[in-house]
């Protein structure tokens, strides 16, 4: 590259000054002025003296517009050229603009069809789901109904039972009245004999009524409903129907029930049913035996986390390997009589309410149910 004069920077505030009044003459005189002064500062001689002359900046000054002159034919030259080529470049590229239109119609009308299948799947998905939830709750419907059907198929198993029960308070009412009124018609009446005796006549009433309430209660047709449950008390409640007909068979009843249990989230009935199947089950099993022994032990104990377990065990005539494997089929039944439904329901109940129900053979004699219900904390919410 050619070396830029000294005085250059001179000649370019001169050209770009040259709008403001200044001359070339002017401009370099100035720039000699301040170059002579420069150099008589330093003791050096002028450079307008002693370096160049006026025709050198004329040289440089014409030089530097041809310069100009050139870029600006060259940038007009360029813009021409691209102006003239656009079109080209446009019509080259037209095809694949067309393909790239093309392709984004497809992709949207794709895009369409999809939305379009997704929306009836959605729809189809729905209407299963509501058919699904129609069939689980007709299921659920008719599972309680069979439920109360049995209930009430166990109530007419057990009626002599029942009936030797409410028997008893009815026949003291009987006779503690006539008692009453046969000293109301002496002249021997004592009031404080009387009042003792209707006392007792409204004991052996509400006893009476209490028999009918829980049967009422039990028979009833109702809807499942889940409450807090104490294991002990449906136990209890329980085995006030069955002691009646275990003592008519010469069935001793044992029971075990552990203190401190935690109360369980569950439908107080049908676990009353279940439990109620379970001891006619092994009363059955023992009337059928002919085994002098006849215990039938309920013990009811804390499981993992804060679950229960039940357990109803008789020493009746036992489980053989098929009935063990068909045990809990609807339908399948060794009684003469049965229906075949109340072990099949109670493990539908047991499962509803997240815990579980089984069955085995006793080493001795006689077979052991056992079923356990979770906590609050725990087990899957079936039942509404």
């Amino acid at each position: 590259m050619r070396a830029v004069p000294r005085a250059f920077p001179v000649l370019v505030a001169l050209e770009g000054n040259r709008a403001g009044g200044f001359t070339s003459s002017g401009c370099c005189e100035h720039a000699g002025r301040r170059a002579s002064a420069s150099a008589e500062a330093s003791g050096a001689p002028g450079m307008c003296e002693k370096t160049m002359g006026h025709s050198d900046y004329g040289t440089e000054l014409a030089a530097v517009r041809r310069r100009l002159s050139d870029l600006q034919r060259q940038s007009a030259e360029g813009s021409h050229q691209v102006v003239r080529l656009l079109p080209e470049v446009f019509e080259q590229l037209q095809p694949e603009l067309e393909e790239l239109r093309i392709a984004a119609e497809d992709l949207c009308r794709e895009n369409e069809e999809r939305t379009a299948d997704l929306t009836a799947a959605n729809k189809r998905l729905q209407e299963e789901i509501t058919e699904r939830r129609r069939a689980e709750e007709l299921a659920r419907q008719r599972q309680a109904e069979l439920a109360h059907v049995s209930r009430l198929s166990t109530m007419g198993e057990m009626a002599s039972g029942i009936a030797h029960e409410l028997n008893q308070p009815l026949t003291a009412i009987v006779n503690y009245t006539n008692g009453c009124l046969r000293q109301l018609r002496s002249e021997a009446a004592n009031d404080d004999e009387l009042v003792s005796a209707i006392e007792r006549i409204a004991g052996q009433a509400e006893r009476a009524v209490e028999i009918l309430r829980r049967l009422g209660n039990f028979v009833r047709r109702r809807e499942p409903k889940r409450s807090s449950v104490n294991i002990n008390d449906a136990v209890q409640e329980v085995l006030r129907f069955v002691q009646p007909d275990a003592g008519q068979h010469g069935i001793t009843v044992r029971v075990n029930l552990s203190e401190g249990l935690k109360a369980v989230p569950a439908d107080e009935i049908q676990i009353q049913q279940v439990i109620l199947n379970l001891l006619r089950n092994g009363i059955d099993a023992m009337e059928n035996g002919g085994h002098e022994r006849r215990v039938l032990t309920v013990e009811t104990s804390a499981a993992d986390g804060d679950a229960i377990e039940v357990t109803i065990r008789d020493t009746g005539c036992g489980l053989t390997d098929e009935v063990l494997d068909k045990l809990f089929d609807p339908f399948f039944t060794t009684k003469p009589h049965g229906m075949g439904v109340g072990l099949s329901i109670s493990r539908t109940i047991i499962d509803a309410h997240g815990g579980r129900l089984w069955a085995t053979r006793n080493a001795d004699r006689g077979a052991t149910f056992t079923f356990t219900l979770p906590g609050a904390s725990g087990g899957d919410d079936h039942a509404s």
